[in-house]
């Protein structure tokens, strides 16, 4: 009997090693199968819902230069915009754009008292007038004021020379001129105090303050009041939105990437599809380190890629 059982035990170990081999195969193939639709993957999450397919684009140096930029202004070492269309819309030709200092005497509430460069990429017709031709950045907090620094950008940030806001623009700006402390006053960062309900009650105290945050008082965060979000195509990448949802603000370390639409669902489906652009541009980033970079002070003072010659 023992040495029947041992022979069936023989018989049988071919086909159970057969099927141990065929499932090794099946699994392997499998595997391979995952490994090839990985970067399908990360491409269709960086076209999003919209459609479009975002990348990081160059950034020249010379047409920053052409554009009047002054020497030594910081501009973005990498931009990024969203293919040639998103959501029907067709890109325009992107435009090199320099957001100009705030005039001699002029304090500002929030953002850089200096020149500085960002790439602007818009798509759709613009058909809507702009309003009232205010930065979002840059602040002065003073109404009558206001003109004489921001007229270069529109009331979303768009440029203004055709006196109207498309339905989408994807900007890109040096981090170290556009975080999130770029909208808080210099006062507002060495004190760490964010919320309006103090910074008016300094302002009273002051005998300086208003709605408008003017004075020593003003409140460059209540100006701009903004929830930060996480995108899924990148959850590492810290965030921000604006203007409910219609302004997203991306911090992807050297970059900021600004969305501004008509909609938050189109600005939502755009920061993804950018977000994952930017995540597979830079794949070592970590969440650690990216808010770190985006704990700058945002005033343009640490910007290190300059022009070396200016128009």
């Amino acid at each position: 009997m023992g040495g029947g059982a041992d022979k069936r035990s023989r018989r049988l170990r071919p086909t159970v090693w057969w099927l141990t081999s065929t499932a090794l195969v099946v699994l392997a193939s499998a595997v391979f199968a995952v490994l090839q639709l990985w970067p399908q993957a990360g491409a269709r999450a960086a076209e999003g819902e919209g459609g479009g397919s975002a990348e990081q684009v160059a950034v020249s140096a010379e047409t920053f230069a052409t554009k009047g930029c002054p020497k030594n202004t910081p501009i973005p070492s990498a931009a990024y915009d969203l293919g040639g269309s998103f959501s029907g819309l067709t890109a325009e030709a992107p435009e090199e754009v320099c957001n100009p200092a705030a005039p001699k005497g002029v304090e500002l509430v929030s953002g850089p008292s200096k020149t500085v460069g960002y790439l602007n990429v818009s798509y759709g017709n613009c058909a809507e007038p702009s309003g009232s031709g205010e930065s979002p950045i840059g602040e002065t907090g003073d109404p009558e004021k206001e003109g004489e620094q921001t007229g270069s950008t529109t009331e979303t940030g768009t440029p203004s020379l055709s006196g109207c806001s498309p339905p989408l623009a994807v900007q890109s700006w040096p981090e170290c001129a556009r975080s999130p402390n770029t909208y808080r006053s210099p006062a507002e960062q060495s004190s760490g105090q964010e919320s309006e309900e103090n910074e008016n009650s300094q302002g009273n105290q002051n005998g300086q303050g208003n709605e408008n945050g003017q004075g020593e008082g003003g409140s460059g965060s209540a100006l701009n009041p903004s929830e930060q979000i996480t995108l899924s195509a990148a959850p590492q990448i810290p965030a921000a939105a604006f203007e409910e949802g219609r302004r997203i603000e991306l911090y992807t370390g050297a970059t900021t990437i600004v969305v501004f639409a008509e909609s938050a669902s189109i600005a939502h489906n755009a920061a993804n599809a950018l977000a994952a652009a930017a995540a597979a541009a830079n794949p070592s980033a970590t969440e650690k380190t990216l808010q770190k970079e985006a704990a700058g002070p945002g005033n343009a003072n640490t910007c290190t890629n300059l022009l070396k010659s200016g128009g």
